[in-house]
């Protein structure tokens, strides 16, 4: 009979011995791809479109465009579009309406599998896109990891990203072959495979070390003022040197009255 499934009942376990466990084959990265982290990345330096053909092509390829959860996925991301001799390349993140938003007033970011945004590292004044600007729909990702809304018909480089979970990488046309993925480790055994082999120690260093763009503008501001100030005492202190050097002492000036004094001598 059926009854609440919040009732409490004794339960009744089985286990098939005639199964056979599911074994499937490592997933695989292509050559010119980075193998990171249990992750595939692979960047295109030739071919630059807009935001939804690089979308397209990633799909091609089994790959999403490349999202980031961390920062040192970033600094990961970041590594391989320097290394790959790119400026700017399409990411993932969009806030590109679907199609359960088209009466939503709200503008939010999320990337292209559908996942939520928790990390984000957008530039100074980004992202610029609001309800009154609505163009800057897709975002790029520059050689210092900061993050750019742009319109979506841009055309820059891209990098697609695969989790490496279960399907082999593949492209519409024939297999790719490749380095198996190496499962998920710790990050501070993590390494390279393909063009980058170096440890990643500390992935945040390099990017907290980077100036911003203020901290010149503050330093700038701060030695005018100490120049001006330095100006001015010069300037007081010069001119209180001179009104002290060329001062005289002050003398009454008057005349004397003969008739009188000759007066009062005779008078005594």
């Amino acid at each position: 009979m059926d009854v609440p499934c919040t009732n409490k009942y004794p339960y009744l376990c089985k286990i098939d011995l005639d199964r056979k466990e599911d074994i499937r084959p490592l997933p695989v990265c292509m050559p010119t791809g980075i193998a990171f982290d249990g992750a595939c990345y692979y960047v295109e330096r030739k071919d630059r479109m807009p935001w939804i053909e690089a979308r397209q092509k990633c799909q091609k390829y089994g790959m999403e465009l490349v999202s980031v959860k961390s920062t040192t996925e970033l600094e990961v991301v970041r590594e391989i579009i320097v290394r790959g001799a790119q400026n700017n390349v399409w990411i993932g993140l969009t806030n590109l309406r679907k199609e359960s938003d088209l009466f939503q007033n709200r503008v939010y970011w999320y990337w292209s599998t559908g996942e939520d945004v928790g990390f984000t590292n957008w530039a100074y004044f980004e992202p610029s896109d609001n309800l009154l600007n609505s163009d800057e729909e897709c975002v790029y990702m520059d050689y210092k990891g900061l993050w750019y809304d742009e319109t979506c018909d841009k055309e820059y480089a891209f990098m697609c990203k695969h989790n490496g979970s279960f399907a082999e990488l593949h492209t519409s046309r024939t297999p790719m072959k490749g380095t198996p993925i190496p499962p998920k480790r710790n990050l501070h055994n993590s390494t390279w495979t393909g063009d980058i082999h170096n440890k990643i120690k500390e992935p945040s260093k390099h990017l907290d070390d980077q100036p911003s763009p203020d901290t010149g503008m503050t330093i700038g501001v701060t030695l005018g003022v100490l120049f001006i100030v330095v100006l001015l005492i010069i300037i007081i202190v010069y001119f209180m040197y001179r009104k002290n050097r060329f001062s005289y002492p002050t003398t009454s000036f008057g005349f004397t009255n003969a008739m009188y004094e000759k007066e009062n001598s005779e008078n005594y």
